[in-house]
Protein backbone atom coordinates (compact mmCIF):
# COMPACT_ATOMS: atom_id res chain seq x y z
CA UNK A 1 0.00 0.00 0.00
CA UNK A 2 1.22 3.73 -0.84
CA UNK A 3 2.81 4.99 2.15
CA UNK A 4 1.16 7.93 1.84
CA UNK A 5 -2.39 6.70 2.33
CA UNK A 6 -1.63 4.19 5.13
CA UNK A 7 -3.95 3.33 7.86
CA UNK A 8 -2.42 1.50 10.34
CA UNK A 9 -4.28 0.51 13.70
CA UNK A 10 -2.54 -0.66 16.26
CA UNK A 11 -5.21 -1.92 18.56
CA UNK A 12 -9.04 -1.26 19.19
CA UNK A 13 -11.56 -1.94 21.59
CA UNK A 14 -13.93 -0.03 22.18
CA UNK A 15 -16.03 -0.80 25.32
CA UNK A 16 -19.95 0.28 26.43
CA UNK A 17 -19.20 3.50 28.16
CA UNK A 18 -15.63 4.33 27.74
CA UNK A 19 -13.69 3.64 25.51
CA UNK A 20 -9.68 3.12 24.86
CA UNK A 21 -7.66 3.38 21.67
CA UNK A 22 -4.39 3.09 20.16
CA UNK A 23 -4.60 4.28 16.58
CA UNK A 24 -2.53 5.80 13.98
CA UNK A 25 -3.98 9.10 12.65
CA UNK A 26 -5.03 9.35 9.02
CA UNK A 27 -2.41 12.03 7.59
CA UNK A 28 -0.72 12.54 4.15
CA UNK A 29 2.10 10.59 4.94
CA UNK A 30 0.25 8.64 7.81
CA UNK A 31 3.95 8.48 10.63
CA UNK A 32 2.22 9.05 13.62
CA UNK A 33 0.28 7.32 16.21
CA UNK A 34 -1.70 8.79 18.97
CA UNK A 35 -3.63 7.23 22.39
CA UNK A 36 -6.81 8.43 23.19
CA UNK A 37 -8.84 7.71 26.40
CA UNK A 38 -12.53 8.08 25.15
CA UNK A 39 -14.61 9.65 28.23
CA UNK A 40 -17.14 12.06 29.49
CA UNK A 41 -20.91 12.18 28.15
CA UNK A 42 -21.45 13.06 24.31
CA UNK A 43 -22.92 17.32 23.96
CA UNK A 44 -25.19 18.41 21.42
CA UNK A 45 -26.19 16.04 18.83
CA UNK A 46 -23.32 14.17 19.79
CA UNK A 47 -24.59 11.29 17.92
CA UNK A 48 -24.63 8.59 21.07
CA UNK A 49 -22.39 6.27 19.07
CA UNK A 50 -22.78 2.84 20.35
CA UNK A 51 -20.00 0.52 20.77
CA UNK A 52 -19.77 -0.57 17.59
CA UNK A 53 -16.57 -2.44 16.72
CA UNK A 54 -15.29 -4.79 19.49
CA UNK A 55 -12.29 -6.70 19.43
CA UNK A 56 -12.22 -10.69 20.15
CA UNK A 57 -9.81 -12.96 19.57
CA UNK A 58 -11.45 -15.78 17.30
CA UNK A 59 -10.24 -16.66 13.89
CA UNK A 60 -12.45 -17.58 10.89
CA UNK A 61 -11.83 -19.83 8.05
CA UNK A 62 -13.10 -17.90 5.06
CA UNK A 63 -11.31 -14.74 6.06
CA UNK A 64 -8.54 -13.27 8.44
CA UNK A 65 -11.01 -11.39 10.65
CA UNK A 66 -13.98 -12.46 11.33
CA UNK A 67 -17.15 -10.17 11.36
CA UNK A 68 -20.04 -10.73 13.71
CA UNK A 69 -23.29 -8.34 12.94
CA UNK A 70 -24.07 -9.05 16.39
CA UNK A 71 -22.97 -6.43 19.21
CA UNK A 72 -24.13 -8.63 22.44
CA UNK A 73 -25.67 -7.72 25.45
CA UNK A 74 -26.10 -4.02 26.19
CA UNK A 75 -27.47 -3.01 22.61
CA UNK A 76 -30.50 -3.88 20.67
CA UNK A 77 -29.70 -4.67 17.05
CA UNK A 78 -33.55 -4.88 16.09
CA UNK A 79 -33.93 -1.02 17.47
CA UNK A 80 -31.17 0.28 15.73
CA UNK A 81 -32.49 -1.41 12.38
CA UNK A 82 -36.09 0.77 12.81
CA UNK A 83 -34.30 3.54 13.78
CA UNK A 84 -32.93 3.28 10.10
CA UNK A 85 -35.59 1.83 8.76
CA UNK A 86 -37.42 5.13 10.01
CA UNK A 87 -34.74 7.74 9.06
CA UNK A 88 -34.79 5.85 5.10
CA UNK A 89 -38.54 6.01 4.98
CA UNK A 90 -38.42 9.74 6.07
CA UNK A 91 -35.32 10.59 3.53
CA UNK A 92 -37.66 9.75 0.93
CA UNK A 93 -39.60 12.68 1.30
CA UNK A 94 -37.23 15.44 1.33
CA UNK A 95 -36.71 16.96 -1.78
CA UNK A 96 -34.84 19.55 -4.01
CA UNK A 97 -36.08 22.83 -2.05
CA UNK A 98 -34.53 21.42 1.39
CA UNK A 99 -30.68 21.83 -0.17
CA UNK A 100 -29.78 24.81 1.65
CA UNK A 101 -30.33 22.85 4.99
CA UNK A 102 -29.56 19.68 3.45
CA UNK A 103 -26.13 20.96 3.02
CA UNK A 104 -25.85 22.69 6.14
CA UNK A 105 -26.74 18.92 8.03
CA UNK A 106 -24.02 17.31 5.94
CA UNK A 107 -21.31 19.43 5.43
CA UNK A 108 -21.53 21.86 8.53
CA UNK A 109 -18.96 21.50 11.49
CA UNK A 110 -20.09 18.70 13.85
CA UNK A 111 -21.65 18.76 17.07
CA UNK A 112 -22.86 22.27 16.28
CA UNK A 113 -26.42 24.34 16.46
CA UNK A 114 -26.20 24.94 12.40
CA UNK A 115 -26.80 21.01 11.78
CA UNK A 116 -29.00 20.07 14.12
CA UNK A 117 -31.15 22.97 13.22
CA UNK A 118 -30.76 22.24 9.93
CA UNK A 119 -32.36 18.78 10.99
CA UNK A 120 -34.61 19.86 12.83
CA UNK A 121 -35.96 22.41 10.27
CA UNK A 122 -36.17 19.55 7.59
CA UNK A 123 -37.94 17.57 9.91
CA UNK A 124 -40.77 19.80 11.05
CA UNK A 125 -40.95 20.64 6.85
CA UNK A 126 -42.12 17.27 6.35
CA UNK A 127 -43.87 16.40 9.75
CA UNK A 128 -46.48 14.00 8.19
CA UNK A 129 -43.78 11.54 7.08
CA UNK A 130 -41.89 11.49 9.66
CA UNK A 131 -42.65 8.43 12.01
CA UNK A 132 -43.26 9.44 15.29
CA UNK A 133 -43.43 13.13 14.94
CA UNK A 134 -45.57 14.78 17.75
CA UNK A 135 -45.93 18.40 18.49
CA UNK A 136 -45.30 18.11 22.08
CA UNK A 137 -41.78 16.91 21.52
CA UNK A 138 -41.38 19.06 19.12
CA UNK A 139 -41.68 22.10 21.75
CA UNK A 140 -39.19 20.94 24.21
CA UNK A 141 -36.39 22.80 23.20
CA UNK A 142 -35.39 24.92 19.71
CA UNK A 143 -34.07 22.40 17.67
CA UNK A 144 -35.83 19.07 19.43
CA UNK A 145 -35.62 17.02 16.00
CA UNK A 146 -32.13 18.02 14.99
CA UNK A 147 -30.36 17.21 18.58
CA UNK A 148 -29.96 13.57 19.92
CA UNK A 149 -33.54 12.76 19.60
CA UNK A 150 -33.51 9.71 21.79
CA UNK A 151 -34.61 6.38 21.31
CA UNK A 152 -35.39 3.81 23.62
CA UNK A 153 -35.18 0.00 23.45
CA UNK A 154 -38.70 -1.69 24.26
CA UNK A 155 -36.76 -4.56 23.99
CA UNK A 156 -33.71 -3.93 26.13
CA UNK A 157 -34.66 -1.47 28.45
CA UNK A 158 -31.58 -1.26 29.74
CA UNK A 159 -29.57 -0.65 26.73
CA UNK A 160 -28.49 2.95 26.60
CA UNK A 161 -30.95 4.87 24.20
CA UNK A 162 -29.49 5.68 20.73
CA UNK A 163 -29.79 8.68 18.55
CA UNK A 164 -32.52 8.98 15.84
CA UNK A 165 -30.81 12.03 14.69
CA UNK A 166 -27.29 9.78 13.86
CA UNK A 167 -29.76 7.68 11.92
CA UNK A 168 -31.75 10.58 9.82
CA UNK A 169 -28.42 12.38 8.85
CA UNK A 170 -27.30 9.09 7.89
CA UNK A 171 -29.80 8.66 5.02
CA UNK A 172 -29.91 11.58 4.09
CA UNK A 173 -26.47 11.43 3.44
CA UNK A 174 -27.27 8.31 1.76
CA UNK A 175 -29.76 9.84 -0.16
CA UNK A 176 -27.20 12.66 -1.33
CA UNK A 177 -25.05 9.77 -2.70
CA UNK A 178 -27.39 8.15 -4.60
CA UNK A 179 -28.92 11.77 -6.26
CA UNK A 180 -25.07 13.30 -7.26
CA UNK A 181 -22.59 10.63 -7.26
CA UNK A 182 -24.63 7.54 -8.55
CA UNK A 183 -22.63 6.50 -11.12
CA UNK A 184 -19.13 7.28 -9.46
CA UNK A 185 -16.42 4.54 -9.20
CA UNK A 186 -13.48 4.93 -7.02
CA UNK A 187 -9.99 2.82 -6.69
CA UNK A 188 -7.33 2.91 -4.54
CA UNK A 189 -5.43 4.88 -7.63
CA UNK A 190 -7.80 7.54 -7.39
CA UNK A 191 -7.70 8.28 -3.55
CA UNK A 192 -3.58 7.61 -3.68
CA UNK A 193 -3.74 11.02 -5.54
CA UNK A 194 -1.45 13.69 -3.55
CA UNK A 195 -3.96 16.63 -3.34
CA UNK A 196 -7.06 13.93 -2.81
CA UNK A 197 -5.42 12.83 0.40
CA UNK A 198 -4.81 16.39 0.96
CA UNK A 199 -7.97 17.63 0.56
CA UNK A 200 -9.66 14.70 2.14
CA UNK A 201 -7.75 15.34 5.11
CA UNK A 202 -8.47 18.84 6.02
CA UNK A 203 -11.92 18.42 5.63
CA UNK A 204 -11.33 15.64 8.40
CA UNK A 205 -8.84 17.62 10.32
CA UNK A 206 -11.59 20.36 10.25
CA UNK A 207 -14.57 18.01 11.50
CA UNK A 208 -12.24 16.48 14.16
CA UNK A 209 -12.13 19.69 16.33
CA UNK A 210 -15.96 19.42 17.10
CA UNK A 211 -16.11 15.51 17.00
CA UNK A 212 -16.23 13.30 20.44
CA UNK A 213 -13.17 11.15 20.83
CA UNK A 214 -15.05 8.29 19.89
CA UNK A 215 -16.37 9.42 17.19
CA UNK A 216 -12.62 10.27 15.80
CA UNK A 217 -11.66 6.42 16.22
CA UNK A 218 -14.86 5.38 14.19
CA UNK A 219 -14.22 7.75 11.58
CA UNK A 220 -10.89 6.83 11.35
CA UNK A 221 -11.34 2.98 10.94
CA UNK A 222 -14.39 3.22 8.20
CA UNK A 223 -12.03 6.34 6.45
CA UNK A 224 -9.51 3.29 6.41
CA UNK A 225 -11.85 0.54 5.10
CA UNK A 226 -12.93 2.88 2.29
CA UNK A 227 -9.10 4.41 1.37
CA UNK A 228 -8.42 0.40 1.33
CA UNK A 229 -11.72 -1.00 -0.89
CA UNK A 230 -12.98 1.78 -2.39
CA UNK A 231 -14.98 -0.35 -4.70
CA UNK A 232 -16.44 -2.66 -2.11
CA UNK A 233 -17.01 -0.18 0.03
CA UNK A 234 -19.34 1.60 -2.72
CA UNK A 235 -21.25 -1.83 -3.60
CA UNK A 236 -21.57 -1.86 0.12
CA UNK A 237 -23.51 1.35 0.36
CA UNK A 238 -25.42 0.68 -2.70
CA UNK A 239 -27.03 -2.67 -1.40
CA UNK A 240 -30.08 -2.75 0.28
CA UNK A 241 -29.91 -2.31 3.61
CA UNK A 242 -30.22 -5.91 5.55
CA UNK A 243 -29.59 -7.77 2.64
CA UNK A 244 -27.48 -10.60 2.19
CA UNK A 245 -25.71 -9.05 -0.36
CA UNK A 246 -24.43 -5.91 2.36
CA UNK A 247 -23.49 -8.85 4.93
CA UNK A 248 -21.14 -10.44 2.38
CA UNK A 249 -19.40 -7.14 1.33
CA UNK A 250 -19.64 -5.76 4.82
CA UNK A 251 -17.49 -9.11 5.97
CA UNK A 252 -15.50 -8.56 2.81
CA UNK A 253 -14.75 -5.27 3.45
CA UNK A 254 -13.76 -5.39 7.35
CA UNK A 255 -12.81 -9.58 7.11
CA UNK A 256 -9.42 -8.89 4.82
CA UNK A 257 -8.56 -5.23 6.10
CA UNK A 258 -6.20 -5.92 9.46
CA UNK A 259 -4.21 -2.73 9.32
CA UNK A 260 -7.51 -1.03 10.17
CA UNK A 261 -9.13 -2.32 12.59
CA UNK A 262 -5.98 -3.15 15.06
CA UNK A 263 -5.11 -6.37 13.39
CA UNK A 264 -8.02 -7.97 15.60
CA UNK A 265 -9.06 -11.47 15.12
CA UNK A 266 -12.97 -10.92 15.59
CA UNK A 267 -15.36 -7.52 14.74
CA UNK A 268 -18.31 -7.41 15.93
CA UNK A 269 -20.73 -4.50 13.95
CA UNK A 270 -23.70 -3.27 14.32
CA UNK A 271 -24.70 -3.34 10.41
CA UNK A 272 -26.98 -0.19 11.01
CA UNK A 273 -24.60 2.12 12.36
CA UNK A 274 -21.40 0.54 10.62
CA UNK A 275 -23.76 1.67 7.45
CA UNK A 276 -23.72 5.57 8.41
CA UNK A 277 -20.56 5.97 9.33
CA UNK A 278 -19.04 3.84 5.93
CA UNK A 279 -21.39 6.13 4.08
CA UNK A 280 -20.30 9.25 5.57
CA UNK A 281 -17.09 8.61 4.47
CA UNK A 282 -17.63 7.60 1.50
CA UNK A 283 -18.93 10.74 0.68
CA UNK A 284 -15.75 12.80 2.05
CA UNK A 285 -13.65 11.07 -0.26
CA UNK A 286 -15.83 11.60 -3.28
CA UNK A 287 -15.50 15.38 -2.12
CA UNK A 288 -12.49 15.42 -2.20
CA UNK A 289 -12.09 13.22 -5.35
CA UNK A 290 -13.89 15.92 -6.76
CA UNK A 291 -12.28 18.98 -5.05
CA UNK A 292 -15.96 20.37 -4.42
CA UNK A 293 -17.29 21.62 -0.38
CA UNK A 294 -20.57 19.60 -1.42
CA UNK A 295 -22.47 18.39 -4.36
CA UNK A 296 -25.73 19.95 -3.39
CA UNK A 297 -27.11 22.86 -5.26
CA UNK A 298 -28.16 25.54 -3.69
CA UNK A 299 -30.40 28.04 -5.17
Amino acid sequence: MDQSLACLVSRLHLAVCLSLAVFALLTAPIDAAQTVANSGTPQRAKDKASPDIVVEGVLDGHYPIRVQNNLGSGFDTVTSRQAASDAKFFSQCVKGDDNKALQELIDGQPNREGRAAALDWIIRGHKACYPGYTEHFSMINVHSYGDCNPRVSIAQPQASPICQSMYDRGALIEKVLATYAADIQINTDDLFRSEVIARFKRREDKFDRTRSRQERVYVKVVSCLVARNPSVALAYERSPAGSENETKLGRSLIGTASECVGRAQQVRVDPSQFRIYLGDAIYSWILALRGVDSPVPVR
